[in-house]
């Protein structure tokens, strides 16, 4: 389940970055600057301060040189003036005059790794001394070269006095060749950039004290001029969204945004001209819906009678289909008869051409026998074999003449059935119209 952010808890988060991101770039800048700064300063006291001593020695050493003084005694008058005085366990106390930072203090090698000067370890060897970073680093060599190529500062790794914690410190060492020494004065980095963390420590108090007094003015600012307006608009359109335009309640607290010359104010008007076109869209519909729902009972009684009349219609087309059903039968009947009546026809046509051929048989047989007779006649002297072949063409003629009164009787009867067909086949379609 996704946990709901409200949008004044959103805004007083980006309001508390805003001024929370901004002042802690400030104050990291601010605490990097002045650690870099102290830390110079810091090289600047450790290399004034070996330089001075530097000076103390020399004094010392013209001393020497005089014969007011051994070499030992002033080398150990410049011990108890930088340090203190040696007590029953070989230790020097810190001289405290001379500030180098909390714990800061002066030392001196010999060439070959010797403490010649120290607060706890003096006349010890500590050449092969590493430093604490894990690196072997060999720090006293690399003081005693530094010393010899002409001084300079070296960084190292080393612990905290009466402590495990290991902190970067920093020398300044010098050589110097009458004495042979290497005088280094060191100290740790954080004595010098105390102040620095100090600053910082201010800085992020003031930063959480500040943010928090703004996170309350914001948070008094939003909820009064954002939040609360928008909590009201979210409530509004979520009626609207479940179809309930009854806003009354809404929109009488939302009387004292409404007229603010600012976007809220502007939201505010928009959704009041919403609301009041959607009430106008809904009267609207509900005259529509309405007339149209009278359109509809009108429609209905329409349809009711055009049923009606379509089953009306739907009989009277059944009436006329069985009518035609029955002409339909009626005229394949007739054209059956037609058809046959076409048959007859033409086996009488095919009759009549045979006539026709029959009758020019006889015109030309006729034809013939006036000829024969007509030679007769004239040649009545004819032979019997001539009489003979007249004989025969009589009796053809006689044949010919039996034929064609077949022919008409079988006319006669074709004649008969094509006027009883077609006797019929009017009485026929006369029943079916």
């Amino acid at each position: 389940m996704k946990v709901k952010i409200s949008l004044k808890a959103k805004l007083n988060v980006i309001f508390i970055l805003l001024l929370i991101i901004p002042m802690i770039v400030i104050g990291v800048t601010d605490f990097l600057h002045t650690k870099k700064e102290l830390n110079e300063k810091g090289e600047v006291i450790l290399k004034n301060a070996v330089e001075q001593a530097m000076q103390l020695i020399d004094a010392y050493q013209e001393a020497v040189e005089r014969g007011s003084m051994t070499k030992a005694d002033a080398q150990e008058s410049v011990k108890q003036f930088l340090l203190g005085p040696r007590d029953e366990d070989g230790k020097r106390t810190i001289n405290k005059n001379i500030d180098l930072g909390e714990n800061g203090y002066f030392l001196a090698y010999t060439p070959d790794g010797i403490e010649a000067m120290h607060p706890s370890i003096e006349g010890e060897n500590v050449w092969e001394a590493e430093d604490k970073s894990g690196n072997g680093v060999k720090l006293v060599q690399e003081q005693i070269r530094i010393a010899k190529e002409g001084g300079g500062f070296f960084e190292y790794d080393w612990v905290l006095p009466h402590s495990e914690t290991v902190s970067k410190k920093i020398a300044y060492q010098v050589y110097d060749e009458k004495w042979q020494w290497i005088l280094s004065a060191s100290s740790y980095m954080d004595d010098f950039n105390e102040g620095a963390t100090h600053t910082v420590s201010y800085s992020i108090l003031v930063i959480v004290i500040s943010s928090l007094l703004g996170s309350f003015v914001v948070m008094y600012v939003v909820s009064n001029q954002i939040t609360k307006p928008l909590g009201i608009i979210e409530k509004a359109l979520d009626k609207i969204s479940n179809y309930n335009l009854d806003t009354s309640e809404e929109k009488k607290q939302a009387e004292r945004w409404a007229n603010n010359k600012d976007e809220i104010g502007s939201i505010f008007r928009s959704i009041r001209m919403m609301i009041e076109n959607l009430k106008l869209i809904l009267g609207n519909i509900n005259t529509h819906a309405t007339n149209t729902a009278a359109t509809a009972q009108q429609l209905t009684a329409t349809a009711m009678s055009t049923n009606k009349s379509a089953r009306e219609v739907a009989s009277a087309v059944g009436n006329i289909a069985e009518g035609a059903n029955g002409q339909a039968q009626d005229t394949i009947r007739a054209a059956q008869n037609v058809e046959e009546n076409a048959t007859l026809l033409s086996d009488m046509t095919n009759v009549l051409e045979e006539l026709r051929i029959a009758t020019e048989n006889i015109n030309n047989k006729k034809d013939e026998g006036k000829e024969a007779l007509d030679d007769l006649n004239k040649l009545s002297e004819q032979n019997k074999e001539e009489s003979r072949y007249i004989n025969q063409i009589i009796l053809e003629t006689n044949e010919s003449a039996e034929n064609i009164s077949k022919a008409s009787e079988m006319i006669q009867s074709i004649a008969d059935q094509t006027n009883l067909l077609a006797l019929n086949a009017a009485i026929e379609l006369a029943v079916g119209m």
